[in-house]
């Protein structure tokens, strides 16, 4: 199959999947910067279950609480920060599904793999993986991205604490 480009929401991911004819899937990127969990949640809902799951994560809702922007979207504006779930509402999601997080790339991406490969992974040192703040996301772009290159929401202010919902799917 070629690749194929559609606007996608998660009322009708599954429909272009079966319209497109796509059956098994051995790697899955979601990254959309905005609604990732409620697309990752309804293609796994729906038992398209990828090999090698990737998802993006913001890195500035935090690792303890499960948050997500609700879908439709939000304006986000006043803050480019404001988009995506937490490390931990993708985790959760994920492990839902029967996956085991392998890799943390960056200060975006997580990678799980399907529990039937897991014993040919070793688990992440979330201690050492996990970008904690600034100055952690400088290293990594000083050392692994190009010159110049800098994320949409680099120079906007941190988010306060009170801005979302603890353990909620909603924002």
């Amino acid at each position: 199959n070629l690749p194929f480009k559609f606007f996608v929401t998660p009322n009708n991911i599954i429909d272009l999947l079966k319209n497109k004819k796509v059956n098994d899937i051995d790697i899955l990127t979601v990254d959309i910067d905005s609604y990732d969990y409620y697309i990752a949640k309804e293609i796994l809902a729906n038992n398209y279950l990828p090999k090698l799951l990737i998802l993006e994560y913001n890195y500035s809702l935090g690792y303890e609480k499960s948050i997500s922007f609700p879908y439709p979207g939000i304006d986000n504006k006043e803050n480019k920060r404001a988009y995506g779930a937490s490390f931990n509402a993708m985790y959760n999601l994920a492990i839902t599904y029967n996956y085991k997080l392998v890799h943390i790339s960056g200060f975006c991406n997580l990678f799980f793999i399907r529990n039937d490969f897991q014993d040919l992974f070793s688990k992440p040192d979330l201690s050492k993986d996990l970008i904690k703040n600034n100055e952690d996301i400088n290293i990594f772009l000083k050392n692994y991205c190009q010159k110049g290159f800098y994320p949409s929401w680099y120079n906007e202010k941190d988010l306060e604490k009170n801005n979302g919902k603890e353990n909620s799917e909603k924002w």
